[in-house]
């Protein structure tokens, strides 16, 4: 194919994709200083906005929902049931953009235009033009999408960071074993994934029995037996990584 076909088409897809994105960033935009008012972009993100508010106030880590006492926080009344990824980044928001409904909003807004640009980039490096412009559409036109796009919620950081770890983790599979600054940022965006939200740990288990089973059909690059043991050594380093952060969790919960 000529270079002239090739370029138009790469600039029809990029066209195609960023008709979608705006459609997203719609989504994202809409209603987003709207007052906290019934359904679930109210309830649940006057949820985190007074979560937020309450670590500023009294110092907690963790989010004290539906709360307005003018005395500290009994630590059971803390909501310890989920990974702190959303929260902090609510903590951020409302440093910089103040204490509005403004802020909460836009991180769920930020995080979800993110995943649906890494959806488009992890299936079309995977597959095609047409696969990444096709996962992106259906993404957009879901009606879950619409509602969750602005909504306080853990799933738009999850998406991105889930998929960015999966990407990292199929593309460099055939390389085994990774060189370790691939290793490291692999770990890094796996780790994010773990904060935002509990799926991440089910991920973590397939990729996990995946490797196991690569390297027990020996599937590995290379049969030298030194090879097989780095392979060996970063999948055991894997599993203690995310044991960790399971466990770092706990500890917080209970400190």
């Amino acid at each position: 194919m000529c270079p002239d076909r090739v370029g138009g088409r790469r600039a029809l897809v990029y066209a195609a994709f960023a008709v979608l994105l705006a459609f997203q960033i719609f989504l994202g935009l809409w209603g987003v200083a709207d007052q906290w008012t019934r359904g679930h972009n109210g309830w649940n993100g006057a949820a985190y906005h007074s979560g937020a508010r309450n670590t500023l106030r009294w110092g907690e880590l963790f989010p004290l929902q539906y709360d307005t006492a003018n005395v500290p926080p009994k630590k059971e009344r803390l909501y310890t049931h989920a990974p702190l990824g959303l929260h902090l980044h609510n903590l951020a928001s409302i440093r910089i953009f103040g204490d509005r409904e403004l802020s909460i909003r836009l991180v769920a807004a930020f995080w979800s235009v993110a995943a649906l640009c890494m959806l488009f980039a992890v299936v079309r490096r995977l597959w095609s033009d047409a696969h990444g412009l096709l996962a992106a559409a259906v993404y957009v036109a879901l009606p879950i999408n619409a509602i969750y796009t602005n909504m306080a919620n853990h799933s738009a950081g999850f998406i991105f960071w889930s998929l960015l770890t999966l990407y990292l983790y199929v593309r460099s599979r055939d390389a085994a074993p990774w060189r370790w600054p691939p290793f490291i940022l692999f770990l890094g965006a796996f780790t994010m994934a773990a904060t935002w939200d509990w799926p991440a740990y089910t991920i973590a288990l397939c990729i996990a029995v995946h490797w196991t089973a690569a390297v027990g059909r020996d599937q590995l690059p290379g049969r030298r037996q030194q090879k097989r043991t780095v392979a060996l050594l970063q999948l055991v380093v894997f599993c203690g990584w995310v044991l960790l952060l399971f466990v770092g969790h706990l500890g917080l919960v209970e400190c």
